[in-house]
């Protein structure tokens, strides 16, 4: 069976965006995570997430640490690099 690790960078606090009110990146990388955990397991793929909780905040190398740690093919940590504004500051 294929396991994969799933990080839902940074933590609930992490990357506001300075233009889009409400966003923060480490909040909503943390749903997108459950997203993919449920889409790649009803495909049968099993599905591990660094941050179990919103509040999680594990150091990186332990994010990566867990994925080598329960034999993952695959590493995937989510970013969106909060978006920021365009060249007329929009």
């Amino acid at each position: 069976m294929i396991k994969v690790t799933i990080d839902p960078g940074h933590n609930e606090k992490s990357n506001v965006s300075p233009t889009v009110r409400g966003y923060i990146e480490g909040v909503q990388m943390y749903k997108l995570a459950g997203f993919l955990a449920a889409e790649l397991n009803a495909r049968g793929i099993t599905t591990e997430v660094t941050r179990k909780k919103i509040t999680d905040d594990p150091a990186i190398a332990d994010r990566g640490k867990l994925a080598a740690k329960n034999g993952s093919a695959m590493f995937i940590s989510l970013h969106s690099n909060a978006p920021c504004t365009d060249k007329n500051g929009k």
